[in-house]
């Protein structure tokens, strides 16, 4: 029998996989000079098909949507404190992530 645990560890992956993007594009930020210089060397860490910031904020958007929505998942589940808590930071990144694209 498959357990359901996986909803839990497959939204947490995600959301690792965005707080690690956002922690190195802060620590990218504060040691470039200028916002320009950030953008650049940023981007560099990815394809050439993806260096474009609205995309890359798109795609992330997209990954967390996935995250809060196995989040709330599991919170019927199990794992019921732990998945409110990742809900909740993947929502604040959401938010964050949404008004940066202004």
């Amino acid at each position: 029998m498959l357990s359901r645990n996986w909803i839990f560890w497959v939204a947490s992956f995600l959301l690792i996989l965005i707080l690690y993007d956002v922690v190195t594009w802060i620590l990218i930020a504060t040691k470039a000079g200028s916002h320009e210089t950030s953008v650049i060397e940023y981007l560099q860490r990815f394809p050439d098909f993806l260096q474009n910031p609205r995309v890359i904020t798109f795609l992330e958007l997209i990954v967390l949507g996935c995250s809060i929505f196995l989040f709330y998942k599991s919170s019927k589940l199990n794992y019921k404190v732990c998945s409110k808590i990742g809900f909740f930071i993947a929502s604040i990144l959401f938010g964050w992530l949404t008004f940066s694209l202004m």
